[in-house]
């Protein structure tokens, strides 16, 4: 073996790789290729190729370069089958093994650049050797590229353009483009300067080139892509589109798999992560048999029991689940025994699952275990308002007034707001909870006592259901007890003193409920609510604002001054009718016999209303219009039928 030092030197420059520095001192000394100076020198072709240490130090020997120095540089193989080049461990999938990289820009730089020794005869990268990397970053070109399937011949770049007959200006006019930012980073790890990303930083750089090209083929082009037909091009685009979404670290990595699997079309509750997140998944899991790929195998397995349904004593990428996560209808079902077509509808109701998702794709929609269990459950507990009233003891109107007022909730969202049949889930364990705080410590009385009254008719007295449960609650209403025992509502008597005191004390007015100001006025609750509104033109009566009854509840109250003021404005036909002694259908009849038109809508008020000053300008109309008796309306009837058949009236 022949080790001493060759003369003249040739310079060993920092981006230059061992193996082709190598080639360079058989084109320099012996006119040989790498391979015949390696018979030449007494090195072993797979020494040469693998750079073990023979290489080294044969290498130094003959250059007078430190073997530091060249090993920093030299791709080694190790005995793991990874190989190294300064300080970083990288494998096949980032290190080029069976095509040559080469920038034809700066291999006409080194040409024109050699002296008399040879120096600058084609100096071979280590840049080039690494797979993310795509475009000299130099000349912002795209690399040229030869094949080569011989292991000496790899590193002898002037043997393999000569044998090629590679036109170098030829080539030199390929396509130019920016480097990736991937492939920047690449770079810089090489060069030993870290871009403070924790996640990426903290793995070696095959493990996060991977990453990197898997999160972006996803995210690109779905579970379908087709990376075989992948050129150099698309892999430098979804490498750097998966860098951004890396480097923002494992929840943003999640958060695009959760995207991606909400977003993936697919309705069949069997449908799992493999046809989800097709490349992505099939890589981990064939790497998982031979090591693995790094962080990013945690991160999809934790997306994957987060977003499907997986149960516990499940394995997923090699290990077992020991905890379910998440729930799909189905699972649920299964889980608390309720009928997978009733807990989808009660899913939606909750917000568990978006209204907008058809029973079709329920199964592909999660939701984690803990609320699932917990919202579901409670539902399972509950009963619907029509059955809260039996059993609170109360009535239906008085369950009605505490529904209104949230004084009790339903776990669902109610139906049609306010208006119209409220219709819930109301949990029985809140319920009783709801008596216990009500009825618990009352003293408890075996009788009915003077100067005491039941609920109904406490909230008779200018006040409702819900206005008292708040003094109760509050504990304004020291003396109420509880008759026989017994958590009811129907059982709770109270102080008649103490309920008119805090009628005068909390309303400060003289003040008449929703209930009683339609009573008043002739017509329906629903048709108050309407003429309070703002819509179509309204309101035409004021409602008392909540700080003038200071702790009065979310009921609607109305002073006696307002309700005589719109008495004076305006008259609904029960009023008329009651003024002229008629029906009020009469007095709708005769005020569209003379064209009297209502203030608003009656389809949409629920019923009429007109101006008062119209209607007295007919008066004397209203007066005169009094029901026939009943023998004369079927006398007249008669005569009406006969009109239609004969087209006379009879004489």
């Amino acid at each position: 073996m022949i080790s001493e030092r060759l003369e003249p030197s040739v310079s060993f420059h920092s981006d230059e790789l061992s193996q082709g520095y190598f080639a360079r001192l058989g084109t320099v000394h012996a006119g040989v290729n790498a391979r015949q100076f390696c018979s030449y020198v007494g090195l072993g072709a797979r020494a040469f190729r693998n750079g073990d240490a023979n290489f080294v130090e044969l290498t130094a020997a003959l250059s007078g370069i430190e073997p530091e120095v060249l090993k920093f540089n030299t791709v080694q193989l190790q005995s793991d089958g990874a190989f190294s080049l300064r300080g970083e461990t990288l494998d096949v999938s980032t290190l080029r093994r069976t095509k040559v990289h080469y920038c034809p820009e700066c291999l006409n730089a080194d040409a024109k650049s050699s002296g008399p020794s040879g120096a600058g005869l084609f100096r071979q990268r280590w840049i080039w050797q690494l797979r993310p990397v795509k475009v000299c970053p130099i000349h912002c070109m795209e690399l040229a590229s030869i094949d080569s399937r011989y292991g000496v011949q790899a590193y002898d770049l002037a043997k393999l353009i000569e044998q090629s007959d590679v036109d170098m200006d030829t080539v030199a006019s390929s396509v130019r483009r920016n480097p990736g930012v991937l492939q920047d980073y690449v770079i810089d790890r090489m060069n030993g300067t870290r871009a403070n990303i924790p996640w990426l930083d903290g793995q070696g750089i095959s493990e996060g080139v991977r990453a990197c090209e898997m999160i972006g083929s996803l995210f690109l082009d779905g579970s379908q892509a087709v990376v075989k037909e992948y050129t150099d091009t698309d892999w430098a685009a979804v490498g750097d589109v998966g860098f951004h979404v890396c480097s923002l670290g494992p929840e943003a990595i999640k958060d695009v798999l959760h995207n991606v699997k909400v977003s993936s079309g697919r309705k069949s509750g069997r449908t799992g992560p493999q046809a989800v997140f097709g490349y992505l998944y099939n890589s981990i899991k064939k790497s998982v048999r031979t090591g693995g790929l790094g962080p990013i195998v945690n991160v999809v397995r934790e997306s994957i029991v987060e977003n499907f349904s997986i149960g516990a004593g499940e394995i997923v990428f090699g290990e077992v689940v020991t905890k379910r996560k998440v729930h799909s209808v189905s699972s649920l079902s299964l889980a608390i025994g309720i009928n997978k077509f009733r807990l989808f509808g009660l899913a939606r109701t909750t917000g568990l699952i978006p209204q907008s998702v058809d029973r079709e794709a329920s199964n592909q929609l999660v939701f984690p275990v803990e609320e699932a269990e917990r919202v579901i459950g409670r539902i399972a507990n509950s009963i619907p308002q029509n059955q809260v009233a039996r059993f609170l003891g109360g009535s239906t109107n008085q369950v009605g007034h505490l529904v209104r007022n949230e004084t009790i909730k339903s776990i669902t969202p109610l139906v049609e707001e306010h208006r119209g049949q409220l219709r819930g889930n109301f949990n029985r364990d809140d319920l009783n909870e709801f008596l216990g705080v009500v009825c618990n410590g009352l003293p408890i009385i075996s009788s009915e006592v003077d100067g005491y009254v039941s609920l109904s008719e406490a909230s008779r007295l200018r006040t409702d259901t819900s206005q008292v449960f708040m003094w109760l609650l509050d504990g304004e209403l020291p003396k109420t007890c509880l008759l026989q025992g017994g958590n009811r509502i129907d059982h709770l008597r109270f102080c008649y003193l103490d309920v008119v005191n805090k009628i005068k004390e909390f309303q400060g007015c003289d003040l008449c409920s929703l209930t009683s100001a339609a009573s008043v006025l002739g017509i329906r609750r629903a048709a108050i609510k309407r003429l309070i509104s703002t819509e179509n033109g309204g309101p035409w009566l004021i409602a008392v604002k909540q700080r003038e009854t200071k702790k009065v509840t979310k009921s609607i109250f109305f002073s006696h001054t307002e309700i005589e003021h719109f008495q004076e404005m305006y008259l609904t036909p029960g009023l008329i009718g009651r003024m002229f002694g008629i029906n009020w259908s009469i007095v709708s009849r005769v005020l569209k016999e003379k064209s009297v038109d209502t203030i608003c809508d009656p389809k949409w008020v629920g019923a009429e209303i007109y101006r008062r000053d119209e209607v007295l300008s007919v008066a004397s109309d209203l007066e005169a219009a009094h029901p026939l008796p009943k023998e004369g309306r079927y006398k007249r009837s008669k005569e009406i039928a006969k009109l239609n058949l004969s087209g006379k009236t009879k004489k």
